[in-house]
């Protein structure tokens, strides 16, 4: 069995930054479906709840790094992002 890039990724997402799973998309919609489908409502963000599932995210976020769930695919929207985590307009370079 050989393993691709997504598989891989899949595997060291739940470990690294599982904070992934729970982005939403422009539309305010969860932008790993299937993720949200299999976990318990579960606040995404601040007011937003999602989940209609069974699974605590955590035993979703074991089985996915175990490989016993295939990887969820994501939605066509991209995800938001907050002012924080845009780059900053203007020079990137330093003035020292």
């Amino acid at each position: 069995m050989t393993t691709d890039f997504r598989r891989a990724l899949a595997r060291l997402v739940p470990l690294i930054m599982p904070d992934l799973l729970f982005r939403l998309g422009r539309d305010g919609q969860p932008l790993f479906k299937e993720f949200a489908a299999a976990i318990v409502p579960t606040e995404f963000m601040p007011g937003k709840i999602f989940g209609t599932g069974t699974m605590q995210p955590i035993d979703y976020c074991v089985e996915l790094a175990e490989g016993r769930i295939a990887p969820p695919r994501t939605s066509t929207s991209r995800p938001s992002r907050s002012r924080s985590s845009r780059w900053r307009s203007g020079s990137t370079s330093r003035n020292t």
